[in-house]
């Protein structure tokens, strides 16, 4: 349609309408910037739901870092629980990378070192690699933000319940690999890698079906997102009160009160009537800054069903495409035995889903058995049916 010049012209109160709309609508509540926006970080585990007994049931990691390219990271993710489900592990030989910075040099010849516990924003002057059997997560980079990079390795750190948490460490080009591979640019959100876990066989009585999968940040060494340049992002130094406790174990003899020797002792070490001396002093600890870096848990809920793939399983064959026995099952527990125990899983024979995730026997009617002539004898296969919930 073509419009002439008057038809496009605006009068002044016209176009003073036309900007006081527009400045409503920006400054409306639910059109303003995400707060994510303003997060160089955001990391978040993602809702799982899987049925009981499911294996390879894939937990992703997404990631946002709108401003900053992404060289290296390590994350540590952990289960809540050990009755719900298990992260995948494997036998394997890993590579462990220690790094060292000298302290003292004679010539070219190093006699004193200290171990770096971040070598991605900590100065270095050594490396040394291990191999050891460990227990190695099995990880997914398939399609994902980190998918090519040179080195993806991760592993069990809980010795004592295998399978609860599971340590990632990515680096997108290191110099034992030929090539260059970029580090990770600015990118407003995608999965960064998914771990593969198996969800127990709990039994349909059970409640409480859901695991949290949290971002462990207790230790710095566990959870970092560095630069190409070496910044570690969002990690700040602040300084904090330490308290320290000693007891004189080399007092001066009477009628002197000092002390030749003290040893440092933990609170609860000390008797009743307190410690012999007590010390404080600042001391720098690293912090995970919340303006710069959001963090989200995940879940794994194991569903309190029994379906697989589609309904129309009435008569638990394990075959998706139904049959006239599935029909038949159904007629004969509506209409002639009335015999329950028949039906494995009611999810698969309530064909209309008038249940929902959980039903109960009320809610198989003729209903479901209309659909599932339908489908094999009158409609076809283009009527389809719904998939489980």
């Amino acid at each position: 349609m073509r419009f002439s010049s008057n038809e496009m012209s605006t009068s002044p109160k016209t176009s003073l309408l036309l900007l006081v709309l527009i400045l409503l609508l920006c400054s409306a509540p639910g059109l303003q910037a995400d707060d994510e926006m303003f997060d160089r970080l955001r990391v978040t585990v993602g809702d799982t739901t899987g049925t009981a007994g499911e294996e390879n049931s894939a937990v992703s990691v997404f990631l946002t870092n709108p401003s900053d390219d992404i060289f290296a990271f390590t994350i540590h993710i952990a289960l809540d629980r050990n009755d719900i489900a298990n992260f995948q592990t494997q036998l394997d030989t890993i590579e462990v990378f220690t790094y060292w910075a000298c302290n003292n040099w004679v010539g070219e010849v190093c006699t004193d070192s200290v171990g770096v516990d971040d070598p991605l924003t900590e100065p270095w002057d050594f490396e040394h690699i291990d191999t050891v059997e460990a227990y190695a997560g099995v990880f997914d980079t398939v399609g994902t933000l980190i998918s090519g990079w040179d080195y993806v390795q991760s592993r069990a750190v809980s010795t004592g319940d295998l399978g609860l948490d599971i340590l990632l460490t990515a680096i997108s080009d290191t110099d034992s690999i030929p090539g260059y591979v970029p580090p990770l640019s600015p990118q407003g959100g995608g999965v960064l890698f998914r771990v593969l876990a198996d969800i127990f066989p709990i039994p349909p009585e059970q409640e409480d079906r859901t695991a949290t999968v949290r971002i462990d940040v207790g230790f710095k060494r566990w959870f970092g997102f560095s630069t190409p340049e070496g910044e570690s992002i969002g990690w700040i130094t602040v300084q904090v009160p330490d308290t320290n406790y000693y007891m004189c174990t080399s007092p001066e003899p009477p009628p002197g009160t000092g002390c030749y020797e003290w040893t440092k002792v933990y609170s609860w070490e000390c008797p009743a009537e307190g410690c012999d001396s007590v010390g404080i002093q600042m001391v720098d600890i690293p912090v995970l800054d919340s303006t710069q870096v959001s963090l989200f848990d995940g879940s794994i809920t194991v569903l309190n069903t029994c379906c697989i793939g589609r309904v129309g399983d009435t008569n638990n064959s394990g075959e998706d495409e139904p049959t006239i026995g599935d029909v038949s099952t159904i007629i004969d527990v509506l209409f002639i035995n009335n015999n329950w125990d028949i039906i494995d899983c009611l999810a698969e024979t309530d064909i209309n889903q008038s249940g929902g995730v959980s039903p109960t026997p009320n809610d198989i009617t003729i209903g479901d058995v209309s659909i599932l002539i339908d489908y094999l004898f009158i409609t076809g296969s283009s009527l389809g049916l719904p998939d489980c919930l």
